[in-house]
């Protein structure tokens, strides 16, 4: 399984996998070295962020970001009948050939909203299965807005930033 990206959002799929499935093997791929310091403090090895083989399939890839460069980039990695989760967004366009996803046998699932997942994340937080705390890497009051956007801004700094009003 490869994750693309490695912010709050990608942290946390790869929480919830830890959590839920303990054995199952994923990387996560993100441009900046820090977000492997941010996550060891997640409890996730380093080691998640190893290169995938230069000839390496995955079973499934969920992208976060919705980055169509680095969408369109691992999809040759994908695997004969393999699932390409979207759940980041994007405002771009992003151009699949239809005959890949028709040849590869690959499926396309998107995830909005988190649909009718709300009661069992709740569960997951309320046994301490999943601990959030550190995935809110700093705090500001509303007087302090600006530092906040401008912390927020810089991806090897923070993971998620705060406004406390």
């Amino acid at each position: 399984m490869l994750i693309l990206g490695g912010g709050a959002i990608g942290l946390l799929v790869a929480m919830l996998l830890n959590a839920l499935f303990p054995n199952v093997e994923y990387i996560i791929v993100d441009q900046y070295e820090e977000r492997i310091e941010q996550a060891s403090a997640l409890g996730i090895s380093k080691e998640k962020f190893n290169p995938l083989p230069k000839d390496g399939k995955v079973t499934d890839i969920i992208d976060t970001t919705g980055n169509s460069k680095l969408i369109m980039l691992y999809m040759p990695r994908l695997h004969y009948s393999g699932n390409l989760v979207m759940i980041g967004l994007s405002d771009s366009r992003i151009e699949f050939q239809v005959r890949n996803f028709i040849y590869n046998g690959w499926n396309i699932k998107t995830v909005y909203r988190y649909t009718n997942t709300w009661p069992f994340l709740i569960s997951l937080l309320e046994n301490r299965e999943i601990v959030l705390d550190k995935i809110i890497t700093q705090t500001y009051s509303v007087s302090d807005v600006q530092s906040a956007f401008e912390i927020s801004n810089d991806k090897r700094k923070s993971i998620k930033v705060c406004i406390s009003f």
